[in-house]
């Protein structure tokens, strides 16, 4: 009894090897490959899109070429066999004959910069970047307007801007094309007042703001005197009063020279001291 046990366990082992090894040798020659579209770009400046892997491929067989990936500020330049992305996978020609990571080569692409004044103007301290990759990091250049400090370069026109709205101080972080505009603050300067005329007491001193309107106080006439308004020079005994500052007019600053050629007065932004012109009523 014990002897046909025994033989039954061993034919029953017998034929489970054999159902094994055939189990195996069938997954073997099945075996399914995995092709990976390795897409990152070696920079933490953008995350390039993904590109799905394919899975359960047959052994021999071309693949098809895949979508390109997009990355911010790279240009895509195809796919390689190493990680060094120096052999290039050739997809009508080359067959997967096992599992294969495929490597995602990548080249910086020139963007631009584009610097906008506003219609005061302005002029560039130091030489303008105007080209830059997402891998350069560039200090923005410095600008200066008469008569004004230079806030730093902001993403919208001047007359949208917001307190609290960034100021872009460089080009990190950038990965497209950019516009930037020039925010400037107009500088306060003082202006002091002599009146020239016994009996008629100096006005307070008053503060106005480069490239605002003038409004300057009018002194009220005396019973002998006509008053005519404020100058840039003491013409008392020279008669030679300068320049005159009109109410309604653009300040700019102090009235230096006349330009005879252009028969324009230059001006220096800077505080300034004016004189009342008298004449006989």
């Amino acid at each position: 009894m014990m002897t046909i046990k025994k033989t039954i366990t061993l034919v029953m082992m017998f034929l489970f090897s054999i159902a094994l090894f055939g189990c195996q040798d069938k997954r073997t020659s099945n075996d399914s490959l995995t092709v990976i579209f390795y897409t990152a770009a070696g920079t933490t400046a953008v995350t390039p899109t993904t590109i799905p892997s394919i899975t359960d491929f047959p052994k021999g067989n071309l693949i098809d070429r895949p979508e390109d990936p997009t990355a911010a500020g790279l240009q895509f330049e195809g796919w390689y066999k190493d990680k060094l992305t120096t052999t290039p996978w050739v997809f009508e020609t080359d067959v997967v004959n096992s599992s294969t990571v495929l490597y995602a080569k990548w080249s910086y692409l020139d963007l631009n910069i584009t610097y906008v004044f506003d219609e005061a103007g302005g002029n560039f301290i130091d030489d303008p970047i105007t080209v830059f990759t997402i891998e350069d990091a560039f200090i923005l250049p410095k600008a200066d307007r008469l008569g004004s400090l230079f806030i730093g370069w902001i993403l919208k026109p001047v007359d949208e801007y917001q307190v609290g709205d960034p100021i872009i101080k460089s080009t990190q972080n950038f990965n497209t094309d950019v516009t930037l505009y020039a925010l400037f603050e107009n500088k306060e300067y003082t202006v002091r007042f002599r009146s020239l005329l016994d009996g008629v007491s100096n006005p307070t001193i008053y503060t106005v703001e480069f490239a605002s309107d003038i409004l300057f106080p009018v002194l009220e006439d005396t019973a002998t005197k006509r008053f005519v308004g404020w100058f840039s020079l003491d013409g008392t005994l020279t008669n030679d009063w300068g320049f005159q500052y009109v109410n309604g007019e653009v300040f700019l600053g102090k009235a230096d020279s006349f330009n005879e050629e252009t028969q324009e007065w230059n001006f220096i932004p800077q505080g300034i001291t004016v004189y009342a012109k008298w004449e006989d009523k």
